[in-house]
């Protein structure tokens, strides 16, 4: 079976763990039984996603108190690792559904989504991931409670992605363990804010309500040419910037008629690279079926 999970942003500002979009950028997997484990050779942190996808089918076999079985993984990886677009996530996608398709669909699509969140913690990506388009979802340990709408229409998203990967850990160890009232109180409304604008059809007004006092303004020191690559792009006229997932990339929206640069002055630490991507409403699919 062949199988082709989108990339994600997640958090997209102040929706800290609990707002995601996919992108049409793509991991495509191939899975198939075989008489021994066969998985391709990497290292360091792409060989850690690729055991990855079968711990996923792992999880499922557990699930349904099925035996184990041997796969043999080819994979074509689109989404850069290390680079806060979702491809951990994407492991995880790709394997729960396709140990599941192995055992006939068994699995309703809400328990998959609940395994994948308790795998990856929280379901900001893995969430639209499964289901494409924009999601806001929260797990609770035992329940996923999600809804999905269609991505925002009027606005192109430009990532831009710096040589040097951030590991999620590292990005989640300088987060502090408490809030203040004000902080929490800020960032509930403008995600509240935010999730309203891309539901309700107003991307406007994105221009405001990506502001966030949980995760980003801790994240952003970690990240090499941050500060003097989002002074630039907001005098460019970027309508919202935000990190992308834990970091370190820099997921900014832009309205349709105004130029985003694509090329970033040398000058500015971290080789940063920019990539235009259309939202993915499909989220994952088998693309070898009728």
């Amino acid at each position: 079976m062949l199988i082709r999970v989108p990339a994600t942003t997640a958090n997209l500002g102040p929706g800290f763990d609990s707002l995601g979009m996919a992108l049409q950028l793509y991991n495509t997997m191939e899975i198939t039984e075989s008489d021994t484990l066969m998985l391709p050779r990497y290292s360091g942190m792409q060989e850690e996603e690729v055991h990855l996808t079968y711990m996923a089918m792992q999880r499922v076999w557990k699930e349904l108190g099925i035996h184990e079985k041997t796969i043999k993984l080819c994979s074509c990886d689109r989404i850069p690792i290390g680079k806060g677009l979702g491809s951990s996530s994407a492991c995880i996608v790709a394997g729960l559904l396709a140990a599941n398709r192995m055992e006939g669909d068994l699995l309703p699509l809400d328990r998959l989504l609940a395994l994948a969140a308790d795998m990856e913690g929280h379901p900001d990506n893995v969430l639209p991931a499964l289901l494409g388009g924009f999601t806001a979802g929260y797990w609770d340990g035992e329940i996923l409670h999600y809804l999905r709408f269609p991505p925002p229409k009027g606005i192109r998203i430009v990532m831009y992605i710096p040589d040097s990967p951030l590991m999620t850990s590292e990005a989640r160890r300088v987060l502090p363990d408490s809030y203040s009232r004000k902080d929490a109180v800020f960032n509930v409304a403008h995600a509240a804010m935010t999730a309203a604008a891309i539901a309700g059809g107003k991307p406007e007004a994105l221009a405001f309500t990506m502001s966030d006092r949980l995760h980003q303004p801790y994240r952003k020191p970690l990240i090499p040419g941050w500060y003097p690559l989002e002074k630039l792009l907001r005098e460019a006229g970027a309508l919202a910037i935000c990190i992308s997932g834990a970091g370190p990339s820099m997921m900014t929206l832009w309205q349709e008629e105004i130029y985003a640069p694509m090329i970033v002055p040398k000058e500015i630490p971290g080789n940063w690279k920019a990539e235009e991507y259309q939202c993915d409403i499909d989220g994952a699919i088998f693309i070898d079926e009728n």
